[in-house]
């Protein structure tokens, strides 16, 4: 097999991989490298040329250029990390972002015990799964309308050898019993139509809009969300969402309308409104 260098690969990606800044740039041609050739990031600078087949050559050429035409770093590796989940991922199906992962501590701060869970739109199903993984004696539930992401969400079950967790295809809450939850979470679409048009090109051209925007105000789905989880939670049950960082009044009246009682609108860790938590009180 041919010796090359890999440190003009990694040159490269500085200079023509889309992210904004030079250290994500080199982190992500970094992070190819490794899958395709099986080595650890920092085994790229240990050796000055390394031995590598044509096949491997191309690889690496084929996901530079994935890269470069804006593809999303995770849906070229088909895999991200959720907390300590490995979940996979691809077209089809909305990226698991990091601030996502709050929701999990706040639902443990709740003290439920072995509560029946929902998780709406679940996607690839991270929500679902790290309730149902680090929650004891939950039963949870993913849904979402999309066949493409529940697809990922089974494969991501199996993946991390979860049991207690069901998915299956619905439209938000409807069609379950009154008085059936004790906790209802969602990441749902809340993306403006503005937003929208001017998101960047990896995420506008490649992630799928139907779980990205929902309307003029961004809020279409939130509303409905709503409106369906009051009736569907058990007495002294949360609803629990994550919103855009101006929706949070917004959110605020909506909940208050619907009858939910205690609301809290809670910063993420950029110390911008995130999540909405409120409980249906009798």
């Amino acid at each position: 097999m041919p010796y090359i260098k890999l440190l003009p690969l990694i040159k490269d990606a500085e200079k023509n991989f889309p992210a904004i800044d030079i250290a994500t740039r080199r982190y992500e041609a970094e992070s190819l490298i490794s899958q395709v050739l099986n080595i650890s990031r920092i085994d790229i600078y240990i050796q000055d040329e390394h031995s590598i087949s044509e096949t491997e050559q191309d690889s690496i050429q084929q996901m530079f250029n994935r890269r470069k035409n804006n593809e999303p770093l995770q849906y070229i590796l088909e895999r991200t990390q959720f907390r300590d989940l490995d979940i996979k991922v691809g077209s089809g199906v909305l990226i698991p972002r990091p601030e996502t992962e709050q929701i999990i501590d706040i639902v443990k701060s709740l003290n439920l015990n072995s509560p029946n869970v929902i998780d709406i739109g679940t996607g690839t199903g991270v929500i679902a799964l790290s309730i149902a993984k680090e929650i004891k004696n939950s039963q949870v539930i993913g849904i979402d309308i999309s066949q493409k992401a529940l697809d990922y969400a089974f494969k991501n079950k199996e993946i991390n050898n979860i049991k207690n967790v069901k998915f299956f295809i619905n439209d938000l809450c409807s069609g379950f019993d009154a008085d059936k939850f004790n906790l209802i979470i969602s990441n749902p679409p809340y993306v403006t139509e503005e937003e929208y048009n001017n998101l960047t090109p990896d995420v506008h051209d490649f992630e799928p809009k139907l779980a990205l925007e929902s309307g003029r105000d961004g809020l279409d789905s939130i509303n409905k969300l709503i409106l369906q989880a009051y009736k569907t939670l058990k007495t002294d049950g949360y609803l629990l969402f994550e919103m855009g960082y101006l929706q949070g009044e917004s959110a605020r009246v909506l909940l208050k309308s619907a009858g939910f009682k205690e609301i809290r609108i809670i910063k993420d860790f950029n110390d911008k409104d995130r999540f909405a938590l409120s409980q249906k009180i009798a």
